[in-house]
């Protein structure tokens, strides 16, 4: 019960944040896209963009770190 409620919603939000990048990553490089590197450069900065914003909107993890040092 509990082990399977928890890998679905650790499944249902991954499939979210996934597409979410893959939505910012395709709307944002259309234009800016001209080889393979790109992509990849690219994509590597929308996760680093999203796991920054994840980071500093979630309280938790913040001010923890914050009050740790």
């Amino acid at each position: 019960g509990t082990l399977l409620t928890m890998l679905v919603s650790f499944a249902i939000v991954g499939l979210i944040e996934e597409a979410s990048k893959l939505w910012v990553l395709s709307r944002a490089g259309t234009s800016l896209i001209r080889s393979i590197d790109d992509a990849v450069q690219l994509g590597i900065l929308v996760a680093i963009g999203f796991a920054f914003a994840e980071n500093v909107t979630n309280s938790g993890y913040f001010l923890g770190f914050v009050r740790e040092f």
